[in-house]
């Protein structure tokens, strides 16, 4: 079941991030690639949001000598650090589908090369 969840995210990573899914082993590779930078992208920006808005938290963070300063700001990195954790797990799992994806592509291509009798394979290759 997670499999097939992970397959059908690739697939439509790759379908959103190339407006359509190539047919050529060439295409695969060039939208899965695609798939990849977007997904490095998403990471970065996540990571970005997620430092502006712990910025903007400290910001309100009343400036004493006091426990509870501390306290507020120690709840404040822990919320950081929690947001980029999911940042990072979000980004693997994306890459995981992927890979999930391009392993299954390969396989159905070993598939394909193993249903082709031999002799059509030899009479297409001769002159």
């Amino acid at each position: 079941m997670k499999i097939k969840v992970l397959a059908i995210t690739a697939f439509f990573l790759v379908g959103c991030a190339t407006g359509r899914l190539g047919t050529s082993g060439a295409a695969n590779r060039l939208s899965m690639e695609q798939a990849e930078e977007r997904i490095d992208q998403t990471e970065d920006d996540c990571i970005e949001e997620t430092a502006v808005r712990a910025e903007a938290q400290m910001s309100n963070v009343v400036m004493t000598v006091g426990y509870l300063t501390q306290l507020e700001m120690g709840a404040v990195f822990l919320n950081r650090d929690a947001a980029w954790s999911q940042c990072l797990a979000n980004a693997d799992k994306g890459k995981d589908a992927i890979a999930a994806r391009d392993r299954t592509l390969y396989e159905n291509a070993e598939a394909l090369d193993r249903k082709v009798p031999l002799p059509v394979l030899t009479m297409s290759l001769s002159p």
